[in-house]
Formats: structure tokens, C-alpha cells, sequence
């Protein structure tokens, strides 16, 4: 498997962010191939970028109520 650097993974992030879309930590994993979004939203932050998040919640496989983070600028 390709490592993607950490330059295009917050390239990309940012990129699906300007385009009005919002992520999860499943998305970016499914997308970019990392499970850190935390970390490039702490990244995005210091270079100036306001972004946002908010909880929601899901029903997963197991019947069980789990709550995550969705983020967006």
C-alpha cells in the first residue's frame, strides 16, 4: 500500500472541506487513509482556518447507540 504524505492528506482534507462537504474520522479513513483527523484539524486551525464540528449520533451494527464527531469549515 502507497504511503500518501501528510502534505497531500491536508491538501485533500481541505480541498473536501472548500468544497462545502463535511467529514468523519470513517470518511477520512475511507478517503485518505488515515484515521488522525483530529490532528489535521488541529493543523488547519494554526494556519488560520476556522473549522467546526458537531456530535452526532448512529445506530451501528450491533444495535448499540455510539456518538462521533463531524467536522466542517
Amino acid at each position: 500500500m502507497k504511503k500518501i504524505s501528510s502534505v497531500n492528506v491536508i491538501g485533500s482534507i481541505l480541498n473536501h472541506f472548500e468544497s462545502g462537504e463535511k467529514l468523519t474520522v470513517k470518511d477520512c479513513m475511507r478517503l485518505y487513509g488515515t484515521c488522525d483527523l483530529r490532528k489535521y484539524m488541529t493543523l488547519l486551525k494554526r494556519k488560520g482556518y476556522e473549522n467546526q464540528d458537531f456530535w452526532e449520533e448512529s445506530i451501528n451494527r450491533h444495535g448499540d447507540t455510539v456518538k462521533f464527531k463531524v467536522y466542517y469549515l
